[in-house]
């Protein structure tokens, strides 16, 4: 298996500019253990599951481009490149505009974007969501129904893998075009 060989001797060789690349890439998922900036859900998992993720990426480029063009790689960068900043961006902006910091605890917590029927009914002009939440103990199930706030946690976890993934992709293509300069 010359591909798991060529995968094995980068993951090996720590002085490679490319295997601290690809390694650093493997590892960033791990920095959201510490720093809290991956999706609030699941909490514990999502360091862990987004690592395996990126190897198994990993993995597949050296496995299926590993004898692609080199103009081929190339584009295929690009292409990458793009998924990338797009999926920060949206990563952000969903974050942004979907979560909330508990005032007490400071955890990250998802909203939803269908308020329940209860709420629905009292929300007006001098009544917001914002208002709602506080009066539930910032618990966003009594202010946003469960599927919506279901539909958005796995929006996130999504959007976040899918930034990850095109990482990897990116630096494992980066990888291959560097072993033929």
């Amino acid at each position: 298996m010359p591909e798991l060989n060529t995968f094995r001797d980068y993951a090996k060789d720590v002085k490679s500019l490319s295997s601290l690349t690809a390694k650093g890439a493997a590892g960033a998922p791990i920095a959201d253990y510490f720093f809290k900036i991956g999706p609030p859900w699941p909490a514990y998992a999502i360091p862990a599951a987004t690592t395996v993720v990126e190897l198994v990426c990993l993995v597949c480029i050296f496995h299926f481009c590993r004898e692609k063009a080199l103009e081929k790689l190339n584009r295929y960068m690009i292409v990458w490149v793009i998924v990338l900043c797009f999926s920060s961006f949206l990563y952000l902006g969903v974050t942004s505009s979907n979560t909330f910091r508990h005032p007490k605890t400071g955890d990250l917590i998802v909203k939803g974007f269908e308020l329940t029927p209860d709420v629905k009914r009292v929300i007006g002009p001098n009544y917001t969501a914002e208002d709602a939440l506080k009066g539930n103990s910032y618990d966003p199930e009594g202010v946003w129904s469960n599927r919506s706030i279901t539909v958005m946690r796995l929006l996130l976890v999504a959007v976040w893998t899918l930034m990850f993934i095109s990482l990897s992709s990116l630096l494992g293509m980066f990888v291959i075009a560097q072993q033929r300069t």
